[in-house]
């Protein structure tokens, strides 16, 4: 009899719940909150945006007491609809120094478990959830995820996928998930190095860290093939760059392209390394990743999956607050 009562009382839930993605209009204000950039969208019932704001108050740049009314001077460009509105927020603005830390989460974690572990934020004005991120606690490797847990999060509404996804940016994060979960996940500093070397090493005098790289350029794909082939060698083959420039004349644009591909052939070599042949591959990424991580997983015999890491931000956003939803109706 208890267990009729309480699968009758998950069915309401279930219910209601619904009921209120039917009826339409604003849902739910969505926030990815960035070391140096934030972005916050009013979602309705369906995901959709509705309105939109932007700037480059990333949270880096604020002051511990300077969140609340950054937000709520966002909230305002999106009219009327977006005020007394739910919030769910994501990435940097719940870190150490961000507005409140959220925890992270150990893994494996199930995803949808995010909001449960979220810290909640509640005052004049503002009710919000601060989502956690993802912890890997190996004495030996220890990582963490901030921000891209919510991607996954949008990206795991996908039926039953198994396998590696790649989010590529600064810190490309590679993961291995399993049927809404994610069983483990590493970081590599492959943006981060592209900008040091570029700019604070001996290779600055040779490298255009502003030249656009295109995916099918010889440069990139001849040294992309070079890491996927020997990611090991990398620290020998990052000084062929400079040499290059000095023996062969390789101009600077030509030699940007040549840092890039070598560091995300040998990114992706390494990753390709760690799982078995035939593993199915996701890629979240925006903007040039897009092509130039696809063009490379070509080069290694692999046609990963492309979701846009903007629609799986949102989509994770939004999954967490029908999840909220959900908990508080089925407390």
């Amino acid at each position: 009899m208890i267990c009729r009562v309480r699968w009758l009382a998950r069915l309401a839930c279930s219910a209601i719940c619904m009921i209120g993605l039917v009826v339409g209009g604003a849902f739910t204000v969505a926030v990815d909150w960035g070391t140096s950039s934030l972005r916050v969208w009013l979602l309705d019932s369906a995901g959709a945006v509705l309105s939109e704001s932007r700037s480059a108050e990333g949270a880096d740049g604020l002051a511990a007491g300077g969140f609340e009314a950054c937000l709520t001077r966002h909230i305002e460009r999106l009219g009327r609809a977006a005020r007394g509105a739910r919030i769910v927020m994501c990435g940097m603005v719940g870190a150490r120094n961000g507005w409140r830390e959220a925890p992270y989460m150990p893994i494996p974690a199930r995803l949808d478990e995010l909001p449960r572990h979220a810290m909640r934020v509640a005052g004049a004005g503002v009710d919000a959830l601060i989502l956690p991120g993802l912890v890997r606690n190996h004495a030996d490797a220890p990582d963490v995820m901030r921000g891209e847990e919510t991607q996954l999060l949008g990206f795991s509404a996908v039926p039953g996928f198994s396998g590696l996804v790649c989010l590529p940016g600064t810190h490309c994060k590679w993961v291995r998930v399993r049927d809404g979960g994610v069983d483990d996940f590493s970081s590599a500093m492959t943006g981060e190095i592209f900008r040091l070397l570029a700019q604070h090493s001996v290779l600055r005098h040779v490298v255009d860290p502003q030249a656009r790289i295109a995916a099918d350029d010889p440069a990139f794909l001849r040294a992309a093939a070079a890491g996927l082939a020997r990611p090991e060698a990398l620290l020998h083959t990052l000084f062929s760059v400079r040499a290059a420039a000095l023996v062969s004349g390789l101009s600077a644009g030509a030699a940007a392209a040549r840092l890039s591909g070598l560091l995300i052939g040998t990114d992706i070599g390494a990753a390709l390394r760690e799982v078995a042949p035939g593993t199915a591959v996701s890629l979240i990424a925006s903007g040039p990743f897009v092509a130039l991580y696809e063009q490379v997983f070509g080069l290694a015999g692999v046609r990963p999956r492309v979701f846009d890491a903007d629609e799986m931000v949102r989509a994770g956003l939004f999954r967490a607050a029908r999840l909220w939803d959900e908990m508080e109706l089925c407390a």
